[in-house]
């Protein structure tokens, strides 16, 4: 749907259904996914991104139409009366999702910051984020950072050159550094991107 300079998107899917008990396949699983976009002046953008997942532990949602939505949101950690015992794995098995929030800037044509931050329903704590700053021109040579982690314990941090070699083929040689609670380890590398 899209309106002014809004966009929202909407789509579900489901997973696992028909499959036998016990196998290695995911389990049943109904997800929902929400995407709101907002155009703002001076080129800047605006998501709010949204994904939900149910587990299908009651016979019941085994029998949704296509296009409905369960209006079951909470936990489901015990099991129906009437139904078998579950298995481990299907009582590990809860209902959550995330939320994260976008955004994007053209700040003179020519360089672009980006961020991004991510929540997970389940574990709030481990807050996933980003940002980067990069040179979007059409030139043979440009550049680009980024900063980015998971919680208070993960971080990474890179920097690169980037080499434009005609229309179809880019180069992008960096440095990396990460840290994982007291350990940090630092990395050169190569990135490309290349189309027929």
């Amino acid at each position: 749907m899209r309106k002014s300079r809004f966009i929202a998107s909407l789509a579900q899917f489901v997973a696992g259904l028909g499959m036998p008990s016990g196998s290695n396949t995911m389990e049943d699983r109904y997800s929902t996914f929400l995407q709101l976009v907002c155009q703002l002046p001076r080129g800047t953008k605006l998501s709010v991104l949204g994904n939900h997942h149910l587990p299908f532990l009651s016979k019941q949602f085994r029998k949704l139409g296509s296009l409905t939505i369960p209006l079951v949101l909470s936990d489901q950690h015990e099991a129906s009366e009437t139904e078998p015992e579950a298995s481990p794995l299907t009582r590990r098995q809860v209902s959550g999702g995330s939320t994260a929030i976008m955004l994007e800037s053209e700040l003179d044509g020519f360089t672009k910051l980006g961020g991004w931050v991510e929540m997970n329903t389940l574990n709030p704590k481990s807050l996933q984020w980003a940002v980067t700053l990069s040179d979007v021109s059409e030139d043979s040579f440009g550049w680009g950072m980024g900063l980015g982690g998971i919680g208070a314990d993960h971080f990474q941090a890179e920097a690169y050159l980037k080499f434009n070699m005609g229309d179809k083929f880019c180069l992008k040689p960096g440095f990396a550094y990460a840290t994982d609670g007291n350990s940090g380890i630092g990395a050169l590398m190569v990135r490309s991107t290349w189309s027929l």
